[in-house]
């Protein structure tokens, strides 16, 4: 499925801002399932620049033009082009900029006597273009503007709260993006977090769940990790473009300080930090607390491999296995929803439970025959995956790890090398078969 697009862009507020002024709209995002995240990073301290970055790219691919290429209806009530620039204009199909131009010139601070009747009416039209073209490719950018008087925002509370439940109600086939080009500005009261981490709240139509769940799950896993406004422009890019790529792939650290990435096509590293992409420590945001994350995740990952190494020594005593490694860009699960709705009604699973964490082997049946690797030897090879969480951070991501046989031609995971032993599973530290693998994490 290749979605529709609707933005909607609210000048210079954070989340946390936008959750204390708006908490009917931020409840209605909860129980619709829009993605916040939390560690969300603008990439400029300027809002103009930011908002050139989400709209045009580095290199001025204009976003309308892309939606145009794939045959989409575009409707606006800004400029789509650079902002940086005053001389351009929107170029969508349907255009109310002259309209909000004209009314603009004749409103004080751009508002209305009481704010209120204003935003209305710029919602009022994104809403009768939604519902006119529900069976169409359709493209939208509307743009609530509001001047230094911030309590204005939290008059349109409800008329906000209502348009954002008709758009989800309304869109079987469009993903829908309220956003802010940079965090909030000119408040003698925002502090640090609120002047960085710009607003983000992103959500999905079913269709899009159902056929790109590996990507939605993607998008979910990225979500408590650093990334910034770049991350959310190449992410827009692939949706306009109907880019993704048909295989979620994890981040390639030496990339890191070179492009961007997009939340729905790689999984980000727990260890993403403000380092690791360049940004300058004036504008990064919480180090103290990625480097905490940092450490916690290389205490997870010191327990991971001690499992991966018990697994390693059991499974190449068996004759029939070739080898054994782990492959982190292998296929990804919404790891909380696995236990009820992902697994196959067949897979096999052992839990190892820990003090602090517990690891899932599943077969998920995908054997597959054929030359492995560059040696040109005819393996039949498997991957199973180990499900992992610290309990205490809900940090839960999936790992591959392929073992490599040319001996016995088996579809099951507990057929696989029937003639090497009996047990689907290895057992790790306690006796009979299939019993719960507990590990002792003192010497972690």
């Amino acid at each position: 499925m290749n979605p529709s697009i609707s933005i909607l862009l609210i000048d210079d507020v954070s989340t946390a801002h936008f959750a204390r002024n708006l908490p009917k709209t931020m409840t209605m995002m909860k129980e619709e399932d829009f993605f916040m995240p939390n560690r969300y990073l603008q990439s400029f301290p300027e809002s103009s620049s930011n908002l050139d970055l989400l709209l045009n790219g580095n290199d001025s691919s204009n976003i309308v033009e892309m939606m145009k290429a794939r045959g989409c209806l575009t409707f606006s009530n800004e400029e789509i082009l650079s902002p940086l620039d005053d001389q351009l204009v929107s170029n969508a199909d349907i255009d109310t900029r002259s309209l909000h131009s004209f009314n603009r010139e004749r409103q004080t601070n751009e508002n209305c006597i009481n704010g209120k009747h204003k935003y209305s009416s710029i919602l009022a039209p994104l809403l009768s273009f939604s519902s006119s073209f529900p069976h169409l490719c359709t493209f939208s950018l509307t743009r609530l503007r509001y001047s230094l008087n911030r309590s204005l925002l939290r008059s349109i509370d409800d008329d906000l709260s209502s348009a954002l439940a008709q758009l989800v109600s309304s869109s079987s086939n469009t993903a829908i993006f309220v956003m802010s080009p940079s965090g909030l500005k000119g408040d003698g009261l925002s502090g640090v977090v609120d002047g960085k981490s710009p607003l983000l709240a992103t959500w999905f139509p079913p269709e899009f769940r159902r056929t790109r769940n590996e990507h939605y799950s993607t998008f979910s896993w990225n979500m408590d990790k650093l990334f910034t406004t770049r991350d959310v422009r190449e992410t827009l890019r692939q949706l306009a473009e109907d880019d993704l790529p048909p295989f979620v792939e994890w981040r390639d650290e030496d990339e890191e300080h070179i492009q961007a990435t997009s939340l729905l096509g790689e999984m980000l590293p727990e260890e993403r930090n403000c380092t690791s992409l360049s940004i300058p420590k004036e504008n990064c945001l919480c180090l103290g607390a990625d480097e905490k994350r940092n450490a916690t995740v290389n205490a997870e990952g010191v327990l991971y491999q001690r499992v991966f190494d018990l697994v390693q020594t059991r499974a190449l005593q068996q004759s029939c296995i070739e080898g054994i490694e782990i492959d982190k860009r292998w296929f990804h699960i919404n790891a909380y929803r696995m236990l009820e709705k992902e697994v196959d009604q067949e897979a096999s699973d052992v839990e190892w439970l820990t003090i602090k964490f517990y690891v899932k082997i599943l077969d998920r049946h995908v054997i597959h025959g054929g030359n492995y690797g560059a040696g040109g030897e005819n393996y039949v090879w498997f991957k199973t995956m180990f499900r992992h969480s610290l309990s205490t951070d809900h940090l839960e991501y999936i790992e591959a790890v392929i073992i490599k046989s040319y001996e016995c031609y088996a579809v099951h995971l507990e057929k696989l090398c029937s003639l090497c032993y009996s047990n689907p599973f290895w057992s790790l530290s306690t006796t009979g078969p299939n019993r719960g693998f507990l590990l002792d994490t003192s010497m972690a």
